[in-house]
């Protein structure tokens, strides 16, 4: 005679803790999520009766679930943040952030992405709680706009299972990949250019007379400086060079306020 084998437990569902708790199957599985849209009570209550029968989630379905939330949220595609760290949620965006913020909106929708809006003003600078939006929304990447004097956000928060770029050097830690201005290289640029348009033999801009020099041994200074931790006599330095090339542009009889000239001197 054959020994009989054992019935199959039937797997606990979140139907069968609804209605042992007499709650609605969304309370229970906000409950069971940790959702902070439930009182603490009930979720402490309903993840009881839940141990107590034995219920444990399928990885499957909690995977599928994630997905189809993500999907309802970014309309199928691959979510973006975009956060801003400003002092105040009204407080005016300057037109270098504007730009910065457009591009990146203009080429993530090109792409197929989506893009969703943070201001850190709104969670009252409260990483752990921006980092959960912005996780609940199941957006996979974020990108950090650069803030009005540099900060450092709390290091005790994990920023993990996010791609995250800043667009300054003002988020000065955690560390992440940053894509910045290269303000030295501008400049040489902008030497450049003025060299290909101005007349042959212009005091301004002749290789002898508007050496690029002084910029070399300003930036050779702020490297020393930084990595000593003081970077005070590098900007008087710089400060000089900077004086210094605006007396050779007026040579040319140029303005020396001239807005086009004036956008790439390092701050």
């Amino acid at each position: 005679m054959k020994a009989s084998r054992p019935e199959p437990k039937a797997r606990v569902g979140l139907r069968q803790i609804a209605a042992a708790a007499d709650v609605c199957l969304m309370t229970v599985s906000l409950s069971l999520r940790g959702s902070p849209k439930i009182s603490s009570a009930t979720r402490s209550r309903i993840q009881q009766i839940a141990r107590e029968m034995g219920y444990q989630p399928d990885p499957e379905i909690a995977r599928l679930m994630r997905h189809l939330r993500s999907s309802r949220t970014s309309q199928g595609k691959v979510g973006l943040a975009i956060v801003d760290f400003y002092p105040t949620v009204r407080f005016t965006e300057n037109s270098y952030n504007r730009r910065i913020r457009e591009g990146s909106v203009r080429r993530a929708t090109e792409l197929g992405f989506s893009v969703t809006a943070f201001k850190g003003a709104e969670c009252d600078f409260n990483l752990k709680r921006l980092l959960k939006i912005i996780r609940h929304r199941g957006l996979d990447g974020v990108l950090l706009l650069p803030s009005v004097a540099p900060i450092e956000l709390d290091g005790r928060e994990t920023w993990e299972g996010l791609s995250v770029v800043a667009t300054s050097a003002s988020i000065l830690s955690p560390r992440f990949h940053s894509v910045v201005p290269h303000q030295f290289a501008n400049m040489m640029r902008l030497i450049d250019i003025m060299q290909s348009k101005s007349p042959p033999g212009s005091p301004a801009t002749s290789p002898t007379s508007f050496s690029p020099r002084p910029l070399t041994q300003s930036a050779r200074l702020c490297q020393n400086s930084n990595r000593a931790g003081d970077c005070r006599a590098s900007r008087s330095s710089a400060s000089a060079h900077r004086c210094h090339l605006q007396n050779r542009i007026s040579m040319n009889g140029r303005n020396s306020s001239d807005p086009v000239l004036w956008t790439c001197w390092p701050a």
